[in-house]
């Protein structure tokens, strides 16, 4: 409840970027990524990378620390 989008999107960013530097971890998820269900009271859409725009704050961090 209290994690903006930024914080997701820097969180998300961070974990890969930590991954990457470890060289012990070949593959990285990112559960629940495009849960959708915004018009419901499913608490699961939190984790959502993907807002109800159709923004993901979360992906372009996680194309810039991946160099695409």
């Amino acid at each position: 409840g209290h994690i903006s989008v930024q914080n997701q999107a820097d969180g998300v960013g961070d974990a890969m970027v930590r991954a990457r530097e470890s060289g012990k971890v070949p593959l990285v998820i990112v559960w629940n990524a495009n849960f959708h269900n915004f018009d419901g009271n499913d608490p699961q859409v939190g984790y959502s990378i993907f807002r109800p725009n159709g923004s993901c704050p979360a992906c372009d961090t996680i194309r810039r620390v991946m160099g695409r």
